[in-house]
């Protein structure tokens, strides 16, 4: 499976791997980051960034490469501006058709929403641009910024949007129509709304699904049940089953927690050696999520027969479900009443056999699930990982 994942995302774990955390978000950051690296083939990135953000998008890439990963599996993107800018306009226009139902609390984020690396007031200056598009009574303005944002590279993304599409404009306008409505909060906030729905644009330009950074992720309105946020959901129900009791963070995250024992660069080497496991898995879900990420009947059908087929799969490895076996298939008849003779039920050899091969497909989650389950010491864990992911900012 593809999966686009924005530098702010990346960033707030690369800023927990050096031990400069800004907070719980970017530790939040690196838990995904692991989640990520176990099912997904192939990460991107944007790549059309100031300098100082795509260097540091680097630095964490061969950060991670050094711990294990396949140079391969993480790939930054290299648009020049007309690629990055059709895409800004298509996104803008999608922007525009769901604003409309959106209520300015829809628009809050939980944490660090922008990349590390931007120059101070960067964000102030992008909603003083907005706003001077949304005041403007000539269309100079506009057609000022739409010529002039993008040479601030993604950084000039939002006002670019606003600046080009004047459907974009009209929709923002009806959302907040009273006079000192668009504070520059509100304003800030918008920007990193328009960025969802220009990653979304950039990830369909990759055959890939975007993931948003965990602090935008509360702002992101999906489309369909993601395989990664249902193969989670499986971890979290079998881990439910086998230990009744809250664990506080998404299961997965539970156990990275309890296999790094808190250190931030194991909760990578975790997720690596987990990944390595569930080779088998990721070639099945990665068909089935390109037919997801085209749309369709077809796609969502076969998510969920993929979905109930890995619960089955790790239920029956935990014994939390009979388990279809070899010798069920068996039928013996005597013959004459004294010779015994063995008959094989077609139907039930081949449900055993299916049985196999689901559980060994799965049997990443079914680890996850149990040291999901198991773990005992998770609090001191995730307060180990937070003073490990912030070491050298106290020092």
């Amino acid at each position: 499976m593809n999966l686009f994942l924005d530098n702010t995302g990346l960033h707030a774990a690369g800023e927990s791997l050096d031990g400069r955390s800004r907070g719980d978000a970017d530790v939040k950051g690196l838990l995904q980051l692991g989640t990520l690296l176990i099912f997904a083939e192939r990460l991107h990135l944007n790549g059309f960034e100031l300098d100082t953000v795509a260097g540091r998008t680097r630095e964490i890439r061969d950060m991670l490469v050094e711990l294990g990963l396949p140079s391969s599996s993480l790939a930054i993107g290299d648009q020049d501006d007309v690629i990055y800018g059709r895409a800004c306009i298509s996104a803008a226009n999608a922007a525009a058709d769901d604003l409309a139902s959106l209520s300015s609390t829809a628009m809050v984020s939980a944490g660090p929403v922008a990349p590390t690396g931007l120059p101070e007031g960067a964000m102030a200056q992008e909603a003083a641009d907005m706003l001077s598009i949304l005041s403007a009574t000539r269309s100079e303005t506009p057609r000022h910024f739409h010529l002039t944002a993008l040479q601030s590279r993604a950084r000039g993304a939002a006002v670019y949007m606003l600046a080009s599409s004047s459907k974009l404009r009209r929709a923002v306008k009806d959302c907040f129509p009273a006079p000192g409505e668009l504070s520059p909060a509100v304003l800030e906030q918008l920007g990193i709304f328009l960025r969802l729905y220009l990653n979304d644009a950039l990830a369909e330009e990759r055959k890939a699904t975007y993931t948003p950074a965990v602090s935008r992720a509360a702002m992101m309105r999906q489309q369909f049940t993601s395989l990664i946020h249902g193969m989670e959901t499986v971890v979290e129900n079998a881990a439910a089953a086998l230990t009744p009791r809250t664990l506080g963070v998404p299961a997965v995250s539970a156990a990275l927690l309890d296999r790094s024992k808190g250190e931030p660069a194991a909760v990578v080497a975790e997720a690596l050696r987990l990944r390595d496991d569930a080779k088998g898995m990721r070639r099945r879900i990665s068909t089935i999520a390109t037919k997801v990420v085209e749309g369709g009947p077809a796609g969502q059908f076969e998510l969920g027969e993929e979905l109930r087929d890995a619960r089955r799969a790790v239920h029956e490895s935990l014994g939390l479900a009979q388990v279809p076996r070899l010798l069920d298939a068996l039928e013996i008849q005597l013959i004459l009443g004294v010779i015994p003779k063995a008959k094989i039920k077609p139907a039930a050899a081949l449900d055993a056999y299916e049985s196999w091969r689901r559980r060994r497909r799965y049997a990443v989650l079914t680890e996850l699930s149990k040291s999901a389950a198991y773990s005992v010491h998770q609090q001191r864990n995730w307060e180990k990982l937070v003073q490990a992911s912030s070491r050298k900012k106290r020092g």
